[in-house]
């Protein structure tokens, strides 16, 4: 899905941007990862997740991330709005929203 108002080059140099951000983002995620990883998998499950990243699937699926990172970006884009959408109106089941035409109270939704 094309970003309006853009041409390709800048679609190409936002796919980067967007790739470098989810690279970034996962690593922050990995790290929190790791406690939790420890408390759930056994040392077996652990060194059987290790071998599969050491080995030749594991790398080529870490080599192409970032590749497939990029080519998710517009999927990205088109779903993340319908996602937050849902979200929102689910939480609106859940907890009391105010009508939407009624004035936004600072710190509160």
């Amino acid at each position: 899905m094309p970003i309006p108002g853009s041409d390709e080059a800048q679609q190409k140099r936002m796919a980067r941007v967007m790739s470098d951000i989810m690279i970034k983002m996962t690593s922050r995620l990995a790290e929190k990862m790791a406690p939790v990883m420890a408390d759930t998998f056994t040392e077996a499950e652990l060194e059987a997740i290790v071998a599969f990243y050491e080995g030749p699937a594991g790398k080529s699926l870490l080599d192409k991330t970032p590749e497939i990172s990029a080519k998710l970006a517009p999927a990205m884009r088109e779903i993340t709005p319908e996602m937050f959408a849902e979200v929102a109106a689910r939480r609106c089941e859940i907890i009391t929203c105010p009508p939407k035409d009624a004035p936004a109270t600072e710190g509160k939704p």
